[in-house]
């Protein structure tokens, strides 16, 4: 594209990247995974058992699955920058309450369930992924894998940096503070975003259609599916993969809620001081982030199918090792390495099956139909495990179920074809 006097007209796309990158970082690897260690130390401070208090992250669960569908109306009626600029907002309220006025356990509760779900919803997953589907065609999933990136990388400096901090202070309050100085940050960040390339007279990938021909540009790769009709939700609902994904994610999504949640407890019960079980898990997330970037090429080349099928099976191997936690953090760094570089995978996959199968346009109605379902069956993970642990001591029942479960989604992931819409005409 170019101007009235010929300059090349940047394209906005990558430009667009950059500040979803901030924004993921912020909600998911600095209020999410900064969670991981701050719960922790609340717990301690507070004198409030695992299973009571993580009832509230249960709740929490569930209310980000029910608002998906609001999240999806948000998006299309108002736009994803709007609809991430309320989440930003909600999310700064929320964490502010959290490092002011939480003193009781019934606090805590009401602002992590009900209040905070707005932020993960509405600032979160949904409108990040569909606005870079929306501007991305060829190099979506590269887009995708950089932004996804971001969490993992914040996350990694998120769990020392938060640990180190509370131990300064002597309080947990200061991590929730700190959350809501970013998340306030993250606002003003949103109004640099565009929603859509035709929004500002743009194409996607910056390629005019038109034009596309004689420029030379290189189609998807060869083996790599990608719908060329537009699907609607109802057409998405009768294909199996919907249903046959949702069994994968169901797996990936337990698996971390029992790593995010409850792990750098039971590696304390495993006789590791706080400061090695955050190490661990920092390891888990920064690893789960190198995974993102190359897998995101990798996935604009090879079918994503295989490439989940392949990363179930690592994180199911994996999370045997951290299930088990022999005394050694060498071990445990690279198990936790391997279980991150497999969640990583599947953080991009997931959605490149669904805007690869289906088209942008039905990506927020899908996972805004899928995402309440998703959680109602995962988020009682949490809770379920810390009851488990404060009557038998033990997180093995916990662990035991899941683990099977992500190997059965490996096997659900090898059949996870392309649809075809001549087969659900009839």
């Amino acid at each position: 594209m170019t101007d009235g006097t010929h300059q090349e007209v940047k394209f906005y796309g990558w430009i667009n990247v950059v500040f979803l990158f901030l924004l993921y970082a912020i909600v998911m690897g600095f209020v999410f995974y900064g969670f991981t260690v701050i719960f922790p130390a609340m717990l301690k401070a507070q004198g409030w058992g695992r299973g009571e208090a993580s009832l509230g992250h249960t709740i929490r669960g569930l209310v980000v699955g029910f608002m998906a569908p609001l999240a999806a109306v948000s998006i299309g009626k108002l736009g994803a920058k709007k609809t991430l600029g309320m989440g930003l907002l909600a999310g700064a309220l929320a964490l502010t309450l959290l490092g002011t006025v939480t003193s009781k356990l019934w606090h805590w509760t009401l602002i992590w369930g009900f209040m905070m779900p707005a932020a993960f919803s509405l600032g979160g997953l949904l409108p990040i992924q569909t606005t870079v589907n929306f501007w991305f065609n060829t190099k979506r999933a590269m887009a995708t894998g950089i932004v996804m990136t971001s969490a993992a990388i914040a996350g990694t400096v998120a769990a020392p940096f938060y640990t180190f901090i509370m131990a300064k202070t002597g309080g947990w309050q200061v991590g929730w503070l700190v959350g809501a100085g970013l998340c306030a940050v993250g606002f003003i960040l949103t109004f640099f975003i565009k929603n859509t390339p035709q929004s500002i007279g743009q194409f996607p990938d910056g390629i005019d259609p038109d034009a596309a021909p004689k420029t030379g540009v290189k189609a998807k790769a060869k083996g790599v599916y990608q719908t060329k009709t537009p699907w609607t939700l109802k057409e998405a609902l009768r294909t199996r993969v919907v249903w046959l994904q949702m069994v994968c994610m169901i797996g990936q999504v337990w698996a971390l809620y029992i790593v995010t949640v409850h792990g750098v407890l039971h590696l304390i019960d495993k006789q590791l001081n706080p400061m090695q079980a955050a190490s661990v898990l920092s390891t888990l997330i920064l690893c789960s982030g190198i995974a993102r970037f190359p897998m995101g090429v990798l996935a604009d080349r090879i079918e994503p199918r295989i490439i989940t099928v392949f990363a179930l099976l690592g994180m199911g191997i994996a999370l045997l090792g951290i299930w088990q936690a022999p005394q050694n953090v060498t071990f445990l760094m690279a198990i936790a390495g391997v279980y991150g570089f497999s969640f990583g995978a599947t953080v991009i996959m997931f959605p490149m099956l669904t805007a690869n199968y289906f088209g942008p346009a039905a990506f927020a109605p899908i996972n805004g139909f899928i995402t309440p379902i998703l959680i109602l069956v995962a988020a009682p993970v949490p809770v379920v495990a810390g009851m488990i642990f404060d009557h038998y001591k033990s997180y093995d029942l916990a662990f035991i179920p899941i683990i099977i479960f992500v190997f059965i989604a490996a096997v659900c992931a090898w059949f996870l074809y392309p649809p075809q819409k001549k087969a659900i005409a009839s």
